[in-house]
């Protein structure tokens, strides 16, 4: 009769305390019988409560998790700590999963009759948002990550390895200031602060240290995230990567440069090599008839001169493009009488140009005055970088996939890092009279065969420059 009572007074309990109650209830008896179940559970799955009333619980519960479920009502039977809930499926009446969060234990009833207390929270709509952020950030081209206040990650999307090298936990051990270049990072921290203060949204380009040791452009934009007293408890960044832009906005300043350039060079050619020529006539006339001690200037005057229609020259070529007659063109005899032009000079600066190559004859498709001319250029500015004298070795090779390789070394005072990138540029230029001309008809020159220039150099080690032109076929 106690007994009765007891169970009596437990599903009156139940009835008053938990049947409005929007999470779903049930009890079930230790053989699994479902014995009591609030309206809210009967909702989740589709029945009504009268329809799953002494039905099996492990007719509801999704097969692939029915052992793993049994495994933790065992655990609570026999009162093994379990502090945290579960994850598990039922099925709807309709047939489709319904993820729900379990929370299991035992209820004790006055007379010593027991049975299980389940609490069921459903989490279908919050695992498909997961899934569906989930689904984003791994797809997403641009890379979204999750910071604290500090700036630190808290996540990472799976795009930072296409981008970056490196793997999400990677980034994630990272603490972000210690990859940004350090010029940038005064504007990072003035757009951070920009969103901790909830300001609006602005793009901040900045660049990040890729796993390689280069550094990659990128454009972030950035919000806080607030809980409930207003208080920013982390960052959300999107961020893309803007490599290609920049370097196409550079190439866009470079052929504005190039054009005004242009234009520049032809009124200066214009303007000054009439008057030049007629002064470096009357000059040369006052050479052979005077005598004394002025004569000696007259030398050093048309030096001069003949400098400044080098210089002339070089604007000439780069405002008038001349017609590129292509033919047949053995680079081995071209390199060879560049290194034989620049003997003279090589040997008041106590230089020794070497040529080792690995065929001969190799012939290409080009004009072969103009690749003389670059190959001129470079030659001459490595007998440059050799003030105190030294040795210019230029090496012909070939690829696998048919380009001659020209490799002109040098260990003279090498060239500093920040400044490789503008090598090529007009008025650019590491020598005190130079113009940047020079190398920039250089590139130039090669770009029209269809080759490439690569320089590589250390300071006070030397420069490599590596020429490639694709072999005639």
């Amino acid at each position: 009769m106690t007994n009765k009572k007891s169970l009596q007074f437990q599903h009156e309990l139940f009835d008053r305390l938990v049947e409005q109650v929007p999470t779903g209830i049930l009890l079930v008896s230790f053989d699994g019988t479902i014995t009591k179940i609030n309206a809210s559970a009967a909702r989740l799955l589709g029945y009504s409560p009268h329809e799953l009333l002494h039905r099996h619980l492990k007719e509801m519960v999704c097969p692939l998790d029915l052992q793993v479920h049994q495994q933790h009502v065992e655990q609570v039977q026999e009162a093994t700590p379990h502090d945290k809930p579960h994850m598990l499926r039922l099925i709807h009446r309709e047939g489709h999963p319904i993820w729900v969060l379990v929370n299991v234990s035992v209820m004790n009833g006055c007379g010593g009759e027991s049975c299980f207390l389940y609490n069921l929270m459903d989490i279908s709509a919050h695992l498909l948002y997961e899934q569906q952020y989930r689904l984003l950030t791994e797809h997403s081209v641009d890379v979204i990550t999750r910071h604290k206040p500090d700036g630190s990650y808290t996540f990472v999307s799976a795009s930072c390895k296409s981008h970056l090298g490196y793997e999400p936990d990677e980034m994630r051990s990272i603490f972000p200031y210690d990859i940004f270049h350090p010029e940038d990072i005064p504007l990072i921290m003035e757009s951070h602060g920009n969103i901790l203060k909830d300001l609006q949204m602005t793009n901040c380009v900045y660049r990040i240290l890729h796993k390689d040791g280069i550094y990659v452009w990128f454009e972030s934009v950035g919000k806080a995230i607030k809980n409930e007293k207003g208080e920013v408890t982390e960052l959300l960044l999107f961020s893309r990567n803007i490599s290609d832009r920049m370097q196409t906005e550079q190439l866009l300043r470079k052929a504005e440069q190039l054009s005004v350039l242009g234009e520049l060079a032809a009124g200066i050619a214009h303007e000054i090599r009439n008057p030049l020529t007629t002064i470096k006539g009357f000059i040369s006339l006052m050479k052979e008839s005077s005598s004394g001690k002025y004569s000696q200037y007259h030398d050093i005057l048309l030096s001069e001169i003949e400098r400044i229609e080098e210089i002339t020259n070089e604007f000439l070529m780069v405002a008038k493009p001349q017609a590129v007659s292509f033919q047949k063109a053995d680079i081995v005899s071209l390199v060879k009488a560049a290194s034989k032009l620049l003997e003279p000079q090589a040997t008041l600066n106590n230089v020794q140009i070497e040529v080792k190559t690995d065929f001969d004859p190799e012939y290409i498709y080009g004009e072969g005055n103009h690749l003389k001319q670059a190959f001129t250029n470079i030659i001459k500015n490595a007998i440059e970088a050799l003030p105190d004298g030294g040795t210019v070795r230029i090496k012909l090779s070939r690829t696998n996939d048919g380009q001659a390789v020209i490799t002109i070394n040098d260990d003279g005072c090498g060239i500093p890092a920040d400044r490789l990138a503008h090598l090529g540029e007009p008025f650019y230029s590491l020598k005190g009279k130079g113009t940047g001309l020079g190398l920039m008809i250089c590139f130039k020159i090669v770009k029209e065969h269809n080759g490439t220039i690569q320089i590589e150099s250390r300071v006070n080690e030397g420069t490599t420059v590596t020429v490639k032109l694709p072999i005639q076929q």
